[in-house]
């Protein structure tokens, strides 16, 4: 998922409203939590190291869920493949062309009607 986050936006925000963005389980993307946690620095607030690494790894948490995500969605679109454990089971394209090949009627047969 590609979205662009501008920091011009975030800068507007109030320290409080950046706070959140760094809070575990916000749905914020991993960009957006850089720059919020940048903007917070920029404004004098002194993260602690284990502030700094648990923002650093829920940001990478972010970043590995998202990738996990796209490979997931990119594998289910290559195969053709549903979730939906009620969906009928569909020919392969496979089958179909090759079915579709031989099912022609002959043009001589609309002679004789």
């Amino acid at each position: 998922m590609l979205l662009m986050v501008n920091k011009s936006v975030l800068r507007k925000f109030s320290n409080q409203e950046l706070e959140g963005y760094l809070k575990e389980g916000n749905r914020f993307v991993p960009e957006a939590v850089q720059m919020a946690f940048e903007i917070l620095e920029e404004r004098g607030r002194i993260f602690t190291e284990q502030e700094r690494s648990s923002v650093q790894q829920m940001m990478q948490n972010k970043r590995n869920a998202e990738e996990a995500k796209l490979t997931e969605e990119k594998e289910t679109w290559k195969d053709h493949i549903t979730e939906d454990p009620n969906a009928i089971r569909l020919y392969s394209r496979t089958t179909i062309l090759v079915s579709s090949v031989f099912s022609v009627p002959s043009p001589d047969l609309f002679y004789y009607f």
